[in-house]
Parts: C-alpha cells; structure tokens; sequence
C-alpha cells in the first residue's frame, strides 16, 4: 500500500492543508484496500508517515491511536 494517499474515489484531494483530515482519509483508503484483500490492519506490520512538518505527529497520533 505504498503512496496511498488522501484522496477520494474521484481522485480529488481531501482535506487540502488539513493534516487531521488527510490522515482519515488515508486510512479509509487503507481499509477499503485490505478489505479488498481479505485483510484488515492487524495483518500490516509497519506504517511509516511522511510529514512536511514534524509537528503534525501529535495531530495524526491521535486519529491514529498509536505513536509512529
């Protein structure tokens, strides 16, 4: 699932500049795909964000539940 990005069905990008929103999308995206596979986020063994702003980890550890 590598450069699964934040954008929708219709390739339009979610949540512009908002980090928050473009985390949930992405892991939308991720869960449409495992479903798609039979698979579900307990199967992934590593995620790995890239950030512009380093800041932004607490913003997305939050959605997320977990520390990165």
């Amino acid at each position: 699932m590598s450069g699964c990005g934040p954008s929708d069905a219709e390739m339009n990008l979610i949540g512009s500049d908002d980090v928050a929103a473009q985390t949930r999308q992405v892991l939308a995206n991720r869960r449409r795909i495992l479903v798609a596979a039979g698979a579900s986020f307990a199967d992934i063994l590593k995620v790995t964000p890239c950030l512009t702003d380093g800041s932004d980890c607490g913003k997305i550890e939050a959605i997320a539940g977990m520390p990165w």
